[in-house]
């Protein structure tokens, strides 16, 4: 009888993860959607009304922002994720979420000062000098992009996924919302890209009133400075590559070609990018199971787990992939008009193919941080940094924007292939 009960226990417990797990993901894959769909359109209401050199320098300045506030916030919020997942008492998790909040404010406020006062040499690499107002511009948001990436990562370790979506497609409203009235008032283009600070500094009013049910602000900290301290030092060089992976064909075509050209690859990019979000969606969905399933030893379900998870992630995304190339040109033709973008067809199907043939192995690209391998964790994105920027510096000066689609496609492939023998040594198990 023990045994039937320990049996039904068991059942009834993966069932209820199962559940949770599709609505999760489901609630998700919704955000993303949204956030694919605004993602075009910021491109679209840009290039329609500014140019695509305006598409240009906007996309550049995001670059900078993007590959900067991942040393504002130093990795602490995978530190947040991880022990948050591993479902500590409250007055633990109390300290946890409290000494990550102090410590990203205070490299988050020193990183924004550093770039504002730096602005003008990002203006000479982009040979722009919007590029360097735009910097200006955001700099100071990275202290609310910081706070705010550690106050998801709060919603994320106590698996609050229909929250940690609504929030993540609030930033890209409110940067709409900053869009449009931007267009509606005529305001120059080297403003726009202050619609990131805008959104930044909105979005942590309004999440850190929700947040702040799941902790009470103390200061007994009982080390945990420290231990995220120690933590995102480890993790930091393989968490900004990711990002900097994600950014550096724009920051290496900035260099080699014009703004415009970098407007025209943009565009593409930021589509492919929406499906690349479709698959972190499941990243994240996936990450605290995968904490907790290491933390109760559970290698079996593991290893079920993650080859299901990359089988079925093939599965969709390769039949998503092929009607999307097919249908770019349609689309194309309808959101921009008379815009000269059709080169950007063929980096689209470039990115694309690339992202495709390394789908499955995407939504596990945590794995080894999550599991406690934070080294191995940075190994793996220092691998797939290095083999985008010898490519495209290879293929960029020949090629232009179609040597750069190219050069990134190969980084997903080798993230995939670096994946699975970091595992093998790390886990020992294949996947």
């Amino acid at each position: 009888m023990a045994k039937l009960n320990r049996s039904k226990n068991l059942f009834t417990s993966q069932l209820l993860i199962s559940r949770k797990f599709k609505v999760d993901v489901g609630t998700n894959v919704a955000s993303l959607v949204f956030l694919g769909i605004a993602g075009v359109i910021i491109n679209v209401l840009i290039v329609r009304f500014y140019g695509a050199q305006a598409l240009g320098v906007y996309n550049e300045v995001y670059a900078i922002y993007i590959i900067v506030s991942q040393f504002a916030a130093f990795s602490v919020h995978l530190s947040v994720q991880k022990y948050l997942s591993e479902k500590p008492k409250k007055n633990v998790a109390n300290q946890i979420t409290t000494s990550s909040l102090l410590l990203v404010l205070v490299f988050s406020t020193v990183i924004a000062f550093i770039i504002y006062f730096s602005k003008n040499l990002w203006g000479l690499w982009f040979h722009n000098g919007d590029v360097s107002r735009g910097i200006g511009l955001t700099a100071f948001g990275l202290i609310g992009f910081a706070l705010n990436k550690t106050l998801l990562a709060v919603l994320n370790g106590h698996r609050a996924m229909k929250a940690f979506a609504f929030f993540q497609s609030l930033r890209y409203f409110l940067i709409l919302s900053f869009l449009t009235t931007a267009i509606f008032f005529k305001w120059p283009a080297w403003i726009l890209p202050g619609s990131l600070s805008f959104a930044e500094a909105t979005t942590f009013i309004i999440l850190f009133s929700y947040t702040i049910r799941y902790f009470k602000i103390t200061f007994k900290l009982h080390g945990w400075l420290k231990k995220h301290l120690i933590f995102g030092y480890h993790a930091l060089a393989g968490n900004v590559l990711v990002d900097v992976n994600t950014r550096v064909d724009v920051i290496i075509l900035g260099f080699f070609t014009t703004t415009t050209a970098v407007g025209i690859y943009s565009f593409a990019a930021a589509i492919a990018e929406g499906f690349y979000q479709l698959l972190m969606v499941l990243k994240n969905n996936v990450n605290p199971i995968l904490s907790r399933m290491v933390a109760q030893k559970n290698k079996p379900d593991l290893k079920k787990f993650i080859h299901r998870g990359i089988r079925l992630t093939y599965q969709f995304f390769t039949l998503l992939a092929l009607l999307a190339i097919i249908l770019y040109p349609i689309g194309l033709k309808l959101l921009v008009g008379n815009q000269n973008l059709t080169q950007s067809w063929l980096v689209f199907t470039f990115l694309l193919a690339g992202l495709t043939l390394s789908a499955g192995y995407q939504p596990f690209q945590s794995l080894l941080v999550q599991v406690g391998f934070p080294k191995y964790y940075s190994l793996l994105v220092t691998i797939i940094f290095l083999t985008n920027v010898i490519f495209n510096l290879i293929l960029v000066p020949s090629l232009g924007i179609y040597g750069s689609a190219i050069a990134t496609s190969i980084s997903f492939i080798i993230s995939a292939v670096t994946l699975k023998l970091l595992t093998w040594k790390a886990l020992r198990i294949k996947i």
